[in-house]
């Protein structure tokens, strides 16, 4: 790691284990009722360092049922409901007026859409 002075340096704190589920290799943290966060390791060990979007991860206690029926992982809270395959895909979102999700990719941004340079679209 680089010598960083210490005015740089940012505390992170850690997930709190009680906004987390994990079941097998998934981790699954409930970030607010409308907001999970789904992370996949093939030896079940996370990492909680910051991500570009999230640094702090030690947001309130969020109120939340789990399920896992062997075919889904099913998350419940007071707002949405979240049903999340094996294999870590978010498969349905149901919001709290009924209505269904049920193609999760699609409208996906996948990444901002510039980049700070100025780039609109893929660099050759």
């Amino acid at each position: 790691m680089s010598n960083l002075h210490s005015h740089l340096l940012v505390k992170i704190s850690d997930s709190k284990t009680d906004n987390c589920v994990v079941l097998g290799n998934i981790r699954i943290s409930v970030i607010t009722d409308k907001l999970i966060r789904v992370e996949i390791s093939k030896d079940s060990n996370f990492c909680d360092l910051p991500t570009q979007k999230v640094w702090h991860r030690a947001f309130a206690k969020a109120t939340f049922d789990c399920k896992d029926n062997n075919k889904f992982i099913t998350i419940k809270t007071q707002s949405t409901q979240f049903d999340i395959d094996k294999s870590g895909n978010i498969v349905c979102v149901i919001l709290a007026d009924g209505r269904r999700i049920n193609d999760c990719r699609k409208g996906n941004l996948k990444g901002t859409c510039r980049t700070l340079d100025g780039t609109i679209g893929a660099v050759p």
